[in-house]
């Protein structure tokens, strides 16, 4: 559910709280060693180990990470858990 409150989109997550998104990621892209790399389509995203690791289509490695945050996009399939 997406809520605006005082000119802010916010988000009601029903077992967890509200989410500011704007606000959520700009608090995450100022803490070190957070970065965003955009502008690569990503195709899939596949756990290896106790890390992420996102292909582009050719199944090539664009970046490794322990966390990775996917946003609304709707060909995005997840894993439905680590192996």
């Amino acid at each position: 559910m997406c809520i605006r409150d005082r000119g802010t989109a916010a988000v009601l997550h029903r077992n967890a709280g509200w989410v500011r998104p704007a606000r959520l990621v700009a608090a995450w892209l100022a803490t070190p060693g957070v970065s965003f790399a955009g502008g690569q389509p990503v195709a899939r995203i596949v756990p290896h180990g106790q890390r992420w690791r996102l292909l582009d289509a050719a199944g090539r490695l664009l970046a490794e990470a322990d966390r990775v945050v996917a946003v609304s996009y709707t060909h995005l399939t997840l894993p439905t858990k680590r192996t």
